[in-house]
């Protein structure tokens, strides 16, 4: 193997995402569930190598105040691997942050319960997103399978992978560019207005304690219905659950009157502009999207996804993703002291003028080829980054036919937030 530099550059994204420690617990989750036992000295050792196959993974983030950067731990620094024998030891992990100042940037945890085990990978979400944390597993199942053929593999380490965002900006023609930052423009203006707040969700303080998941699992059945809904009128799944967020939100959320209905959403930006459809190393290429309904939601759910679709067909037609990320580039590139601070304050403003956009993040389908440990799980699930109040999120990931919707909530919220999930479910044809 070639030998891993000790210490690596921080891309932009990574820069991006250290940014939002503010208002997010920076941790993408992976849980899976296994009716077979898997071998536990085989998976401690497949994760422990994805440290190497995969290099920002074993290193520590050094905060600077102009430029951080990754530092590769020691051998006797990263362990990232816990067995555990019962339910709240369990539970207690998937609660805790990941320390990026500490690393590695992945956890994982294996508990071994009398009719199935269940294996949860914790990723730090500021070198990973969500598609980059179903990379990581399936690299760890590909060694994990390797290592039972022969126990002394060892992956090359991905050393000219590319981390970059520029990896999406290189197939953007320069032609489209000033488009995209007019859409930067007059989407920045829109987000601003302060005579209008947006709909957020009532939360009596910024409690940050007892973090917990709220879940809603809907079967194959359930799915494949609101697949053809949507197909019968022109609208992805996508379109579906989108419509069913910002209706649950006026349902749920502050009723003042004032109040625009808007929603943060994601797009993965190697879907829609990478030939591969993978990036070249593990990274972030996402970015943000608003769906902006203005003041009415529609009569019923029919209307609510019509005007949804209108909206995010114009965006695909539009060069979605790219307005918020190129157009906030210049941003990006400035200090990181000064990057975090001038956001942290943007936040407050938001805060006060009732302004701060709730988020939906589409984690997209997990592939059961790539976490197959000998057997595929039964079931399996990404856990959405769990946002500090009064800031809120959801997201949504798919398996073998089934969707589950996620929300990290605090002691404080939950009630809330189940409210919210119920609303959201309920809204949702049938």
């Amino acid at each position: 193997m070639k030998e891993i530099p000790k210490r690596l550059p921080s891309a932009i994204m990574d820069r991006v995402e250290a940014m939002l420690l503010s208002i997010v617990d920076m941790m993408i989750q992976l849980e899976l569930e296994f009716p077979q036992k898997l071998d536990i000295d085989r998976l401690s050792r497949a994760i422990d190598l994805v440290l190497d196959a995969e290099p920002v993974l074993g290193c520590r983030w050094v905060p600077h105040w102009r430029k951080p950067r990754w530092e590769r731990l020691d051998r006797n620094e990263r362990q990232s691997f816990l067995s555990v024998n019962s339910q709240d030891a369990y539970e207690r992990f998937k609660s805790e942050s990941i320390n990026l100042n500490v690393g590695p940037q992945i956890k994982a945890c294996l508990w071994q319960s009398p009719d199935r085990d269940r294996l949860l990978l914790k990723v730090s979400h500021i070198p990973a997103d969500a598609a980059a944390v179903k990379d990581i597993a399936g690299a760890i199942s590909s060694i994990y399978t390797e290592l039972a053929h022969d126990p002394k593999y060892q992956p090359e380490a991905n050393l000219k992978g590319s981390r970059d965002i520029w990896q999406v900006l290189r197939y953007i023609p320069w032609q489209a560019y000033p488009k995209i930052y007019l859409n930067f423009l007059r989407e920045t203006r829109m987000i601003g207005k302060a005579r209008r707040g947006a709909y957020m969700l009532p939360f009596e303080d910024r409690a940050r304690e007892n973090l917990g998941f709220a879940y809603r699992f809907l079967p194959a059945d359930r799915v494949a219905h609101l697949v053809d809904y949507g197909r019968s009128r022109d609208a992805t799944l996508n379109d579906v659950m989108l419509a069913a967020y910002a209706r649950a939100l006026v349902l749920r959320g502050d009723l003042g009157g004032r109040s625009r209905i808007m929603v943060m959403n994601t797009v993965d930006l190697r879907q829609w502009y990478l030939p591969t459809k993978r990036a070249e190393g593990i990274c972030t290429l996402s970015a943000g999207e608003y769906l902006n309904l203005g003041t009415d939601v529609g009569h019923d759910f029919a209307a609510t996804l019509q005007r949804v679709c209108t909206i995010t067909k114009r965006r695909k037609a539009n060069w979605i993703g790219l307005s918020q990320l190129v157009g906030a580039l210049p941003f990006y590139s400035m200090p990181q002291s000064l990057l975090e601070g001038s956001f942290r304050k943007a936040t407050q403003r938001l805060i006060d003028k009732h302004n701060l956009i709730p988020g939906f993040t589409n984690m997209g389908q997990i592939d059961r080829d790539r976490v197959t440990f000998d057997e595929a799980p039964s079931t399996a699930r990404l856990l959405t980054p769990p946002t500090y109040p009064p800031h809120f999120a959801a997201g949504i990931s798919g398996y073998a036919g089934t969707l589950t919707i996620t929300a990290g909530v605090y002691r404080s919220q939950r009630n809330v937030v189940e409210q919210f999930l119920d609303a959201m479910v309920a809204e949702l044809p049938s």
